[in-house]
């Protein structure tokens, strides 16, 4: 072995080492320790960190939760153990208007954007998608 590639070992092996540090792999209560600044956010019991909502680009790194979140090299669980197919959702519903999270392009067309999943009169779809009326009195039309 070179000179060179002990170094990129040792810096892979700090690397792997170091990244215990920076992820939560287990479900605990790590309140008070190194843990709190990345999974501060307590939902459902579990630790979570303040990005859960939309973890593509946040947790999907190879050593937390993994770039499919299936679960990093470091332990870290996948996220999929407890949420499903939670994220395609937040994909494209990404506007949080008034607490409640709009497809990007609501403003736009809501005929084009709402309707396939909201029902044709967006008073909800088949799948349990809520009544547009819900929480809006009327949808403006363009």
């Amino acid at each position: 072995m070179d000179r060179h590639e002990a170094k990129y070992i040792k810096l892979l092996t700090i690397l792997l080492l170091s990244s215990f540090f920076f992820c939560n792999p287990t479900y605990e209560d790590f309140t008070g320790s190194r843990w709190d600044s990345i999974h501060s956010v307590r939902v459902g019991g579990f630790y979570h960190g303040a990005y859960y909502r939309f973890p593509f680009g946040n947790c999907d790194e190879s050593w937390c939760h993994g770039t499919d979140l299936t679960g990093g090299n470091s332990g870290a669980v996948s996220c999929y153990t407890c949420h499903g197919d939670t994220w395609s959702f937040f994909q494209t519903h990404n506007q949080n208007k008034d607490g409640a999270y709009h497809h990007y392009n609501v403003e736009s067309d809501p005929d084009i954007y709402c309707t396939p999943c909201h029902g044709a009169a967006l008073d909800g779809g088949t799948n349990g998608e809520p009544s547009c009326y819900s929480c809006h009195s009327s949808i403006p039309d363009d």
